[in-house]
C-alpha cells in the first residue's frame, strides 16, 4: 500500500512566488481603473483599437476620456500576465492623456498608435526603442515631445491635424521608415518648433500640404534616405531661420516649391543633395535661401518666383541651372558657384546673364569704395559655362564685360603697395596701363573681336589715302618726290611751272620712276616691316621750319598736315600689328587652358 506523499516529500512540487516587478509594471499598481482605461486594456488583448471618443478632447474634464499616462505607458512597455497586449500594439483614439508619458531608456515591442488625444504633459522617449511605428497623427501635444536618440524601426507620424505648442525633438533619432509631418502644426516660444539634428531616417521627410512650423525647423546634419518634401509648407520665423538643414546628406529631391514660404532664411549650408533643388514657386524673404558650400548633384530650378531672392551660392557645386532672371536679388553671392550647364528656362545669352552677374553684391563687383573684394569667378565660370555649350559669341561678350568691369573695380595697374600709394610714379604707371587697356577693348574689344581691329585698319588705311590724294592735288600739291635729283633736272621743271607742283600727275616724269598711288601710299606707311617703295620715293613737300619755335609749332600748311598723317598711321600700324601678336597669342593660352 502507498502512502500519501507528505508536503516535504522531495516529489511534491513548490509553488514559486510570482516575480516581482517595478512599480508602475503591474496591473495591480493602478487600483480602480478609469472607464476609458477599461476600454483599452480590453481592446489590447485582442488586438484591436480603443476609440474613446470622436475627435481630439477640448479638456480633461470628462473622467470618462481620462487615461493616465502612468497606465499607457504600462501598456505600452507589454503590460503584465494579467493585462496582456496583443501583437498589434497599442491602439488608442481620441482620448485625454494625463501625466507625463515617459518612455525614456524605454522598449516598446510593438508599435505606438495614439492617434486624436490630447496630451496635457511632455512625452519623453528619449534613448527610447520602438520596435513598430510610432503614430501620434491629428494628437494634440501642449508640452511638446523630447525623443533625442529614439530608435523607431518603422516610421514617424505626426501629420494629419498634429499639432505640438512646444518643441518637438528627434535629433540623433534613427528612424526606419519616413518622418511624415504632412499637415502637422509646429510652434515653440523658444525657438525651436521641430529639431531633427542628426537623425538618420531611412524614407523621406515630408513636411508638406498644410505644414506649419511657427518657429525654427533644424535638421543639421541630417540623413535623409529619400526626399525632403516641403511643397507648399509654411515656415514662420522673423528672425534667425526658418528652415536649416545644414551639412545634411539627402539621398534624393529637396522640393521647397507650389507655394512654399518661409518668412526667414532657408538655410542649406554644406548640404549635399543627390538630386534636384527645386525652388519653383516658392516664396522666401527677402535675404532667404544660403546654399553656400552645398553640393546638388542635379538641378537647382529658382522659376516662378514672385519676389528676387537673395541667394548665397558662396562655393555651391551645381549640376545644372535653370532660373529665371526675376529669381535672382541685388547683393546675391555667386563666388565660388559652379555649375556644369543651363538648361530649360535659363538664359544663354550674354545680356541676361551679365545682367545677373550684376546683382551680385557691390563689394564683389568691385563698386565699393575699397575696391578690394572684386571676384572674378562667377566672369570666367559663366564664360567657360557658355562655350561648352556651344554659345561661342555670347561667351566672348560675357569676356568683354569682365574686362570693363576690371577696369571700373580698378584692377587695372592697381598699386598693391600701400605705402606707394601716393607717389607719382605708380600713379602716371596706373592711368598709362587704364588707358592702354581701354584702347585695347575699344579696338579689338580686347582681343574678343579681332575683326574689329582689322576693320580699324582699314579704315585708317583708307581714310588716309584720301585725304593723301587730295593734298597732292592742285592747289594743294603736298606731296612730291624724295630724290632730290628730280628737282634739280630741267626734264621735270614742268611738273613745277606747268602743273604747279602737282607731281602726281605730271607726265614728265619718266616712267621708271615711282608713280604716287595714294593707296599704295597710306598702305606702305601704314604696314610696319612692308616696303611697297612707296614711302621711298615720296613725302610731304614740308616748308622750311620758321625761325621761332612757337610760330612753327603752330603752322599748319597742307604739307605739315600730311607730315602728322604719317606719324599717326606709323604709330598706329605698330600698335595694331602688337595687338594681333597679342591675340594671337591670347587665343593660344586660352586654348591650352581649355584644354
Amino acid at each position: 500500500m502507498n502512502t500519501p506523499a507528505t508536503p516535504n516529500s522531495p516529489s511534491t512540487p513548490i509553488p514559486m512566488p510570482p516575480p516581482k516587478r517595478a512599480h508602475g509594471r503591474s496591473l495591480a499598481d493602478f487600483g480602480n481603473l478609469h472607464p476609458a482605461e477599461k476600454i483599452l486594456l480590453e481592446k489590447c488583448a485582442i488586438g484591436a483599437a480603443a476609440t474613446i471618443g470622436n475627435g481630439v478632447p477640448a479638456d480633461g474634464s470628462d473622467r470618462f476620456k481620462i487615461v493616465r499616462a502612468s497606465f499607457l505607458r504600462f501598456l505600452l512597455l507589454g503590460g503584465d500576465e494579467q493585462a496582456p497586449v496583443h501583437e498589434q500594439g497599442v491602439q488608442l483614439f481620441g482620448a485625454w492623456i494625463q501625466g507625463e508619458l515617459n518612455l525614456e531608456n524605454c522598449h516598446v515591442p510593438h508599435r505606438m498608435a495614439l492617434s486624436e488625444c490630447k496630451f496635457d504633459e511632455p512625452i519623453i522617449a528619449i534613448d527610447a526603442h520602438i520596435a513598430g511605428l510610432l503614430f501620434l497623427s491629428g494628437s494634440h501635444l501642449q508640452k511638446g515631445l523630447s525623443a533625442d536618440r529614439l530608435r523607431c524601426d518603422g516610421g514617424v507620424f505626426l501629420r494629419r491635424g498634429f499639432r505640438s505648442s512646444d518643441t518637438v525633438c528627434v535629433s540623433g533619432a534613427q528612424i526606419g521608415g519616413n518622418l511624415d509631418c504632412s499637415g502637422g502644426q509646429f510652434a515653440s516660444e523658444t525657438g525651436y518648433a521641430l529639431s531633427a539634428d542628426g537623425a538618420v531616417i531611412k524614407g523621406y521627410v515630408f513636411l508638406h500640404k498644410g505644414f506649419k512650423a511657427t518657429g525654427e525647423v533644424w535638421l543639421l546634419g541630417t540623413q535623409i534616405g529619400g526626399n525632403l518634401e516641403c511643397s507648399g509648407g509654411q515656415f514662420e520665423q522673423k528672425d534667425g531661420h526658418s528652415l536649416c538643414f545644414d551639412r545634411s546628406v539627402i539621398n534624393g529631391n529637396v522640393h521647397l516649391n507650389k507655394q512654399f514660404r518661409a518668412t526667414g532664411t532657408v538655410r542649406l549650408l554644406g548640404t549635399q543633395i543627390g538630386g534636384n533643388l527645386d525652388c519653383s514657386g516658392g516664396q522666401f524673404s527677402a535675404h532667404g535661401l544660403i546654399i553656400q558650400s552645398a553640393t546638388i548633384q542635379s538641378n537647382l530650378f529658382l522659376r516662378d518666383i514672385a519676389d528676387p531672392v537673395s541667394i548665397d551660392a558662396n562655393s555651391a557645386r551645381i549640376g545644372v541651372l535653370e532660373d529665371a532672371p526675376t529669381a535672382w536679388a541685388k547683393g546675391s553671392i555667386l563666388n565660388g558657384l559652379v555649375y556644369k550647364s543651363l538648361a530649360g528656362i535659363a538664359h544663354t545669352d550674354a545680356a541676361h546673364r551679365i545682367a545677373w552677374l550684376k546683382k551680385q553684391r557691390h563689394e564683389d563687383l568691385g563698386e565699393d569704395k575699397k575696391k578690394q573684394g572684386f571676384r572674378p569667378q562667377p566672369w570666367k565660370q559663366l564664360q567657360k559655362v557658355l562655350c561648352e555649350m556651344g554659345h561661342e559669341a555670347d561667351a566672348r561678350l560675357v569676356g568683354i564685360a569682365f574686362e570693363d568691369q576690371l577696369r571700373l573695380a580698378d584692377r587695372i595697374g592697381q598699386i598693391t603697395d600701400i605705402s606707394k600709394a601716393q607717389n607719382i610714379i605708380p600713379i602716371v604707371r596706373r592711368q598709362c596701363l587704364r588707358g592702354l587697356h581701354w584702347l585695347f577693348g575699344t579696338l579689338a574689344g580686347y582681343g574678343y573681336r579681332p575683326m574689329r581691329l582689322f576693320m580699324s585698319v582699314v579704315v585708317v588705311w583708307l581714310f588716309c589715302a584720301a585725304v593723301y590724294w587730295c593734298l597732292s592735288l592742285p592747289p594743294y600739291n603736298a606731296i612730291g618726290p624724295t630724290d632730290p635729283v628730280v628737282y634739280q633736272h630741267a626734264k621735270y621743271a614742268t611738273c613745277t611751272d606747268k602743273e604747279k607742283g602737282n607731281w602726281m600727275l605730271c607726265e614728265a616724269l619718266p616712267a621708271e620712276y615711282s608713280t604716287l598711288s595714294p593707296l599704295a601710299y597710306s598702305l606702305d606707311i601704314l604696314l610696319p616691316l612692308v616696303d611697297l617703295g612707296q614711302e621711298k620715293s615720296w613725302g610731304p613737300l614740308v616748308p622750311t621750319p620758321e625761325r621761332h619755335f612757337c610760330v612753327e609749332l603752330f603752322t599748319f600748311s597742307p604739307a605739315h598736315w600730311v607730315r602728322l598723317l604719317n606719324w599717326f598711321e606709323i604709330l598706329y600700324g605698330w600698335v595694331a600689328s602688337l595687338l594681333f601678336v597679342a591675340i594671337v597669342s591670347g587665343m593660344s593660352r586660352r586654348s591650352e587652358m581649355d584644354k
